[in-house]
C-alpha cells in the first residue's frame, strides 16, 4: 500500500549542503578555469550563477560587463560559443585531488543521516558535477556517510526528465514524499520542478558564501543578519523551509509530515519558519 503520509526520502547537493562548508571547491574550480585563458575573475563573479549546469555556469560568468571587456582585452573580441567549450576543457582538466581537502561532511551531517535511517527515510545526493561524483562518495564513505542513491541533477533539467523515471530511481511511492535540500536558488528551483519540498541552506553553502572558520567568526548580530537575509532569497524562490545547515533539517520533515497527514502536497504556498 502506498504511504502519501510521511517523507520518504531526502535528496541533498553536495558542496556547501552536505560537504565543503562555504561551497568552495566549484568556486576555485571556476576562477582556476578562468585563470589558465588568461582572464582572471574575481570570487564573487565566479560564485553568482552556482546552482546551474558548468556550461550554462560558464556563459553567465562570459556575459557579465567587466568579464566580457577583460575577454576583449584578452583576445580582441568579446567570448563566442567556442571559448565556452575551451573553459569548460579547463574545468574539466582540473585535477580532483586538488580539490579533496573541501570534501569534509558538514558539522552535524552524519548524525542528521544517522536520524533520518532510524525512521526509514532514504538519503540521496545529487550534483552537476558528474566527474566529481565518485570521488566524493568514496571520500564520504571514509568519513562514515554512504548515501542510499547519487543520481545527477541533469535529470532535472532533461528535456527527457519524467515524473516517473525519477519516481522509480528514487524508489519512493510519489516525488510528493521527497525533500530537495540544497544551498542554491537553482537548486531549489530544480527540486520544485519536479514536485519536490524543498528546504534551502543558508550558513553552510553558496548564498553565505564562508568558509566555517569565516562562519564562525562573525558576531552574533552579523551571523543573523546574513542568515536572514539568506533565507529571503530562499522564500522568494519559493522554498518550502529555510535553515542554517542540513544538521537542522529534522523540524522541517515533521513540519512536512503534518502537512502531508493534511492532505497538503509540495505544490501548494511555501511556509514560512522562523
Amino acid at each position: 500500500m502506498k504511504n502519501y503520509s510521511e517523507v520518504q526520502a531526502v535528496l541533498c547537493d553536495w558542496a556547501g549542503t552536505l560537504i565543503d562548508f562555504g561551497c568552495m571547491a566549484p568556486v576555485v574550480m571556476f576562477i582556476d578555469a578562468f585563470k589558465q585563458a588568461g582572464v582572471p575573475i574575481s570570487l564573487e563573479q565566479a560564485r553568482k550563477p552556482m546552482g546551474v549546469p558548468k556550461r550554462s555556469h560558464i556563459q553567465q560568468i562570459l556575459e557579465m560587463d567587466t568579464v566580457r571587456a577583460r575577454w576583449e582585452k584578452k583576445f580582441g573580441r568579446y567570448p563566442l560559443a567556442q571559448d565556452v567549450d575551451f573553459l569548460n576543457e579547463n574545468l574539466m582538466g582540473i585535477p580532483l585531488d586538488s580539490l579533496a581537502h573541501y570534501a569534509v561532511l558538514i558539522p552535524g551531517s552524519l548524525e542528521m543521516a544517522e536520524a533520518l535511517r532510524r525512521k526509514n527515510i532514504k538519503i540521496g545526493t545529487t550534483t552537476d558535477y558528474l566527474d566529481e561524483t565518485d570521488s566524493h562518495l568514496k571520500t564520504v564513505a571514509d568519513q562514515g556517510f554512504v548515501p542510499d542513491f547519487s543520481i545527477p541533477s541533469g535529470v532535472f533539467k532533461s528535456k527527457s526528465y519524467s515524473y516517473r523515471g525519477l519516481q522509480a530511481a528514487l524508489e519512493v511511492d510519489g516525488i510528493e514524499v521527497c525533500v530537495k535540500i540544497d544551498d542554491t536558488l537553482p537548486g531549489i528551483q530544480e527540486g520544485l520542478k519536479a514536485g519536490m519540498w524543498t528546504i534551502g541552506v543558508t550558513a553552510s553553502g553558496n548564498e553565505m558564501g564562508l568558509t566555517l572558520e569565516q562562519y564562525l567568526n562573525l558576531t552574533p548580530i552579523s551571523r543573523r543578519e546574513k542568515n536572514r537575509e539568506a533565507a529571503q532569497r530562499f522564500y522568494q524562490v519559493g522554498a518550502h523551509y529555510v535553515v542554517e545547515t542540513i544538521a537542522d533539517i529534522l523540524p522541517c520533515l515533521s513540519l512536512i509530515n503534518r502537512r502531508l497527514k493534511k492532505g497538503e502536497f509540495p505544490s501548494q504556498p511555501a511556509q514560512m519558519v522562523a
